[in-house]
Formats: C-alpha cells, sequence, structure tokens
C-alpha cells in the first residue's frame, strides 16, 4: 500500500505568491512606459528561484521574424506585446479573486480529516444588506 501524501501548505502558498510576483515583474517588463520592475518582487522571485531551484514560471517571448517583412516587424512586434500585457493583467486580476478561495482551501488543509464547515450568520447577512440600502430582503429574511 503507497503511503498517503498530504498536501504542502507552505509549497502551495509559495507558488501562488511566486506566481504573483512573476506575473506582476512580466507585466512591467511588458509595459510600452519601460517601468523597472519593483526591488522587492525581484528579490522575492530570487529568493523563490534559489528555494525551489528554478528559474521561472513563465515562459520568456522570443520573436521569430523570418520570412517577415522588416517593415511589419515592430507593428507586429506591438500587437505581441499588447496582447501579453493582457493576458498577464487577466491572470494577475485572477489570481486576485482566487485569494480569498485559496486562502479558505490552505485553512481547510490543517485539518484534512475533517469536512470542512463555515457558519454563516444569517442576521449579520441582513444587516449587511440594510446597510448597503436594499430594502427588500424577501420573505426568508424577515
Amino acid at each position: 500500500m503507497l503511503g498517503r501524501k498530504q498536501y504542502d501548505e507552505e509549497m502551495i502558498r509559495d507558488f501562488f505568491h511566486h506566481l504573483q510576483a512573476e506575473l506582476a515583474v512580466c507585466l512591467t517588463q511588458v509595459a510600452p512606459d519601460g517601468q523597472t520592475p519593483n526591488r522587492e518582487l525581484l528579490a522575492q522571485l530570487a529568493w523563490y528561484a534559489k528555494k525551489y531551484d528554478v528559474c521561472g514560471l513563465l515562459s520568456t517571448v522570443e520573436a521569430d521574424t523570418t520570412e517577415v517583412p522588416p517593415g511589419c516587424v515592430e507593428d507586429l512586434l506591438k500587437n505581441v506585446r499588447a496582447a501579453r500585457t493582457h493576458e498577464l493583467k487577466a491572470a494577475l486580476d485572477a489570481l486576485d479573486a482566487l485569494g480569498p478561495v485559496v486562502t479558505e482551501a490552505l485553512l481547510c488543509l490543517r485539518q484534512p480529516h475533517q469536512v470542512p464547515k463555515r457558519r454563516v450568520k444569517l442576521t449579520d447577512v441582513m444587516e449587511r444588506l440594510r446597510a448597503s440600502g436594499l430594502t427588500d430582503l424577501g420573505r426568508a429574511a424577515c
């Protein structure tokens, strides 16, 4: 029988932070205004690279200009940078949106043999809805 394995919380957390930092650095590198990456992010990337013995999590983009007319190269490269910028921004937004769920999942890893539960106090929900100006809470919330 194979030994049971559990997820490594530290490694999962590190992976998400590493990916987020690398996305942010790559985004500044493809930005048209020529920004330089934040020193703290670069230090964070170096730390993860050393800790996990990895060069990076994202590919670098190299342009193959074979058979492309010289007058088209610059415009095509601008299109590639714009598409990559959009892709990186969307990925950062997605990671931000996943943040609370990943945090919840990591908390659940600490008790791997219990069904995770989260208690939602409905009176708190009612109060937040009322505070937001919602007056018709429906029959169930009365």
